[in-house]
This record gives C-alpha cells, structure tokens and sequence, in this order.
C-alpha cells in the first residue's frame, strides 16, 4: 500500500508467498486477520507492515480487501448505509483491478478516500 511491487507476477520463475486475510464481523466494530506461511518470502509481511502503518487502520485494512482480493463480500445493512458517492468510490475500487500498481503513482487509497468506517481503536496483535 506505500507504492512497493512486493511480488512479481509475470516472472513465472520467482517465488510467490500468498496472503490469506479474513474480515470478521464483531458488535463494537470488526476484526481483520492476516496471515501467512513461515516459509513465505517477506512479501506478506511487508505487505502487512504497509497496512497496519497506517493513520487509518480501519480504512486501510478495507482497501486492502478492496484493491487486493479476488473474493469478498459486503454486508448488505453496511454498503446501504453509505451514500450514492461513497457506494460510486467503492465500486470503482472493486473494478480497480491494478490497484496496487496504480499505489506507486498516487497517495495511498486509505489517507485520500472518502470516510468509509470505523472499528475503533486498533490494535495489532502477533500470534
């Protein structure tokens, strides 16, 4: 998310190291779950460093899923309650499909987006 091509995806000879993250839904906000193999190169760490970096962590962690996910899911009563205009910037981000490439030319998506939630306090925690 600060602009830094962690992985080279047309270099069919480079290693790839995957990222799971799981988005769960509590009653005073949500939690995200990031996590990686002990045998992964540093690009998911790294990755996860530029998330959890942020000013904004609530914001940064949706973009994560937004600009990085091949697979999610809103919650119909959270995407509802959104304005037309933020539903219109959520929608561009999902067609967005080379975000990440685009983070090197511009500031990163979650100090410049609209408001689009707010878990509270974060913290980050290592297991």
């Amino acid at each position: 998310m600060n602009g830094t091509q962690l992985q080279d995806y047309e270099d069919l000879s480079a290693e790839m190291s995957p990222l799971v993250v799981n988005l769960l839904p509590l009653e005073q906000g949500g939690a995200a779950i990031f996590s990686w193999l002990d045998s992964s190169n540093s690009a998911p760490r790294r990755f996860f460093e530029s998330v959890v970096g942020s000013n904004n962590l609530t914001s940064s962690v949706i973009h994560a899923v937004l600009d990085n996910s091949e697979n999610f899911a809103f919650a119909p009563v959270w995407y509802e309650a959104h304005s037309e205009e933020t539903k219109a910037y959520l929608f561009s981000r999902i067609v967005l499909l080379e975000a990440s490439i685009a983070y090197s030319n511009q500031s990163r998506p979650d100090s410049s987006a609209p408001f689009l939630d707010d878990w509270g306090i974060g913290n980050v925690c290592q297991f």
